[in-house]
């Protein structure tokens, strides 16, 4: 009897070391995560990407309005963790301008997708100017503005999102709107630009009026639960002058760096400066305005990235002389102190509209165009030109690259770039009575 419980035994170990054994060879060959994958390449902190790309120049799609892609200030252009690279930009349908987002894919062979239908079809006044970024699930983001009712002027700002590769996009909203149009009042809200914290959580900020002021006001929302809601819009700090055209950017630490420009406060008089301030508490509370370009010059159209080491890179359209045509001018503030203001390399030309970026290895790119005549500056209304691009090397801005043609408007660039070898400009070029929307690769110098 006592035998046969010993064999009894000795069959039951033998039996739970086998499925031990055997739950254990199942573990060693089982993917991290049960969902499948939808990227072919492998996952890095960093989120780099490698493509066949080089002085590829793929069309993306066509529109019929010469400012599609503008303006610089509102980042046009930005990647997903997989290295989807997605374009927000304007366009017919229907008879009315509505925003699209075109996703370019592929590592070897570029598929361009999403560009049938816009995003948000409103149907009843033009949508302008987009924003965009991408949050860590992947979620894309996108604001602009425009009215949606018959009253053309009656512009709000406007949010969208889309979880699914661009596939599909929510259900468009006004995220804090601004009470008071009437047909005597124009109390509009234009130029948001949107920013992504590490917490994902949205911040937007917008210039408008409002029924205490006037002259339009910089103005600030976020949201913590995804763009599902927003908090009521703030000015973020008032004065009599107007502001324009902010721009905002994120440090690691969760502080907001906020730019705009404004005469405000010039003792030179009604001379447009660009303008800085900061919230080390995601925008409850804001420093005071700051001037950060030359007086005596009339500045404009900003443009801002920050770097690994957190690192603001500033990039910004300015009168270069009383005699000289505007240049692009360009400064860092690096542990709470701001850099000389550097001229990038000179043109006979006007220079419009710069777009800045930083690579992987804290490189700074700079895109802007250029042409012949003033484009009514210093209020830029370009119907043509050069686009160009620079690099920064030792603390020297290079000899630009020059996009050949006369007929190139907006260059974008990312904000940080994700491909390690290549810059990825996107941009406008004038056929006949309509623009083509271009995305060109050029490769980093090593």
């Amino acid at each position: 009897m006592v035998r046969n419980l010993l064999i009894l035994f000795f069959v039951i170990g033998l039996i739970i070391i086998f499925f031990f054994l055997k739950m254990k060879s199942k573990e060693n060959t089982l993917p991290f995560s049960n969902e499948p994958s939808s990227s072919t390449e492998p996952a890095t902190e960093s989120n780099q990407h490698t493509r066949n790309f080089s002085n590829l120049e793929l069309v993306i799609d066509t529109t019929e309005d010469p400012k599609g892609l503008g303006y610089s200030g509102q980042r046009k252009i930005d990647y997903d963790k997989q290295g989807n690279i997605y374009l927000a930009y304007r366009k017919k349908y229907l008879g009315h301008y509505e925003i699209f987002v075109a996703r370019v894919s592929g590592n070897d062979k570029p598929l361009i997708s999403t560009t049938e239908k816009p995003i948000a079809n409103i149907n009843v006044a033009s949508q302008r100017v987009p924003a965009i970024a991408v949050d860590s699930k992947e979620t894309i983001h996108t604001v602009w503005y425009g009215s949606d009712n018959w009253q053309e002027n009656n512009r709000q700002i406007k949010y969208a999102n889309s979880s699914d590769l661009g596939q599909a996009w929510s259900s468009w909203k006004n995220i804090s709107p601004v009470a008071g149009y009437t047909l005597s009042e124009l109390y509009w809200q234009e130029h948001p630009t949107i920013s992504v914290g590490s917490d994902d959580a949205l911040y937007v900020v917008w210039e408008g009026k409002d029924s205490q002021n006037k002259n339009q006001q910089i103005k600030f929302s976020k949201s913590k639960d995804g763009g599902a809601s927003w908090s009521p819009w703030k000015n973020i700090a008032t004065t009599k002058n107007t502001q324009s055209r902010p721009n905002l950017v994120i440090d690691r630490k969760g502080n907001l760096h906020l730019f705009m420009y404004s005469s405000q406060g010039n003792p030179m008089g009604d001379i447009q400066q660009i303008e800085y301030a900061t919230s080390s508490d995601r925008g409850d509370t804001w420093s005071t305005w700051q001037a950060i370009s030359d007086p005596l010059f009339d500045s404009r159209h900003v443009s801002v990235a920050i770097d690994s080491h957190d690192t603001i890179h500033v990039a910004w359209r300015a009168g270069a002389s009383t005699t000289q045509p505007s240049q692009i001018f360009y400064s860092a503030l690096s542990n709470g102190e701001w850099g000389n203001i550097l001229p990038l390399p000179a043109s006979s030309q006007y220079q419009f509209f710069p777009n800045i970026g930083v690579t992987q290895g804290d490189q700074i790119y700079i895109a802007w165009m250029e042409n012949a005549t003033s484009s009514d500056f210093p209020r830029e209304n370009p119907s043509s030109g050069t686009n160009l691009i620079s690099f920064m090397e030792d603390g020297i801005f290079q000899e630009p690259i020059i996009l050949n043609g006369q007929n190139k408007l907006y260059p974008n660039i990312p904000d940080k770039f994700d491909d390690v070898n290549l810059v990825p400009v996107a941009y406008l070029e004038q056929s006949d009575l309509s623009y083509t929307l271009k995305l060109k690769f050029l490769d980093i110098p090593k």
